[in-house]
């Protein structure tokens, strides 16, 4: 008899699914970075298999983040560290592909925004 996916895995099968669709890779694409096959990336977004800690490791060098982004918000944690919206993850993204320079106008821009807002 098939064993039901526990929320965890299903949590960050979710945030693995999210995060690939976001960063480009196609199940292929990203199951060949980390030497697996596309059924097996499928069956971790599901939360069919769980994904072990060293596959996770693997999967947060490909896609660019901390480990623990795939644990943000799962007790229901509002106060997550690490960036859970896909705007928040594509921000990050972008941020970190541009120079020093840029990054300090982009800094000073969100924080005389957030100044402005409060």
């Amino acid at each position: 008899m098939p064993q039901i996916p526990r929320p965890e895995d299903v949590f960050v099968g979710t945030k693995l699914r999210e995060l690939r669709s976001i960063t480009g890779h196609t199940q292929t694409s990203l199951g060949n970075a980390v030497g697996i096959s596309f059924q097996q990336v499928q069956k971790y977004e599901t939360g069919a298999n769980r994904i072990s800690v060293s596959r996770l490791v693997e999967f947060a060098r490909v896609l660019d983040v901390p480990p623990s982004y795939f644990f943000a918000g799962i007790a229901g944690d509002k106060e997550a560290a690490e960036p859970s919206s896909p705007d928040e993850i594509l921000l990050l993204a972008h941020f970190r592909a541009t120079g020093p320079h840029a990054q300090q106008s982009i800094l000073r821009i969100a924080q005389e925004t957030a100044q402005a807002r409060a």
